[in-house]
């Protein structure tokens, strides 16, 4: 019998339906939504942040302003929750991972995705902005939670949403990569080598 052996890649791995990464990783000129060649102008070199705490912030932040809000006036409560909300953001930042990741898109799909990042990032421009002037002229609970939801979705964008890749874990200085297609990571996942040395029972 022969035993498997994988030839070991530089900065990247694939993991079943997932791409494993290093900080730095440098991905083949391939399309990761296609799988095609592409050429050196469709290359791209991102930085992606992960907060593995940053949601849980979030519903600390949601959770304190409902609980004030049911205790107090709305404004003593409104500083309540943002002042619970410091530590929880401070240990969220605090435990930020960054990653710097060069990777290969088609054109037309990479200009797809750049006009519907903008599209939704001026929607919720557009929404804070009209619930904000409102809540500014008289004050509603259900205004100001709407703005709350809306300025976390913001955040979650600007923090997550920027890149077509996106974070889903980290450990041990790999990052975890969601957003590559089938036909890429089948196109990148190394081939295996077989030994000659008989596999050990």
């Amino acid at each position: 019998m022969h035993h498997v052996v994988y030839p070991r890649t530089s900065g990247y791995r694939v993991a079943g339906k997932r791409l494993i990464v290093q900080d730095g990783a440098v991905l083949p000129p391939l399309c990761i939504r296609l799988g095609v060649p592409v050429e050196r102008g469709e290359m791209h070199t991102v930085r992606i942040n992960w907060h593995p705490w940053l949601n849980f912030a979030f519903l600390l932040s949601t959770v304190a302003m409902v609980v004030n809000l049911a205790l107090m006036q709305p404004i003593p409560a409104m500083m309540m929750g943002a002042i619970s909300l410091l530590p929880a953001t401070a240990i969220a930042l605090a435990s930020n991972r960054t990653l710097t990741l060069t990777f290969g898109m088609d054109r037309e799909k990479f200009e797809l995705f750049e006009t519907r990042k903008r599209v939704l990032l001026g929607t919720l421009f557009v929404l804070l902005t009209w619930f904000g002037t409102g809540l500014c002229w008289n004050f509603n609970l259900v205004v100001f939670m709407q703005c709350v939801g809306i300025v976390q979705l913001l955040v979650l964008f600007l923090r997550y949403y920027r890149s077509p890749l996106w974070v889903v874990k980290h450990r041990r200085g790999e990052f975890t990569l969601i957003g590559c297609s089938r036909l890429f990571l089948e196109e990148i996942k190394p081939e295996p080598l077989i030994n000659s040395q008989p596999a050990l029972s």
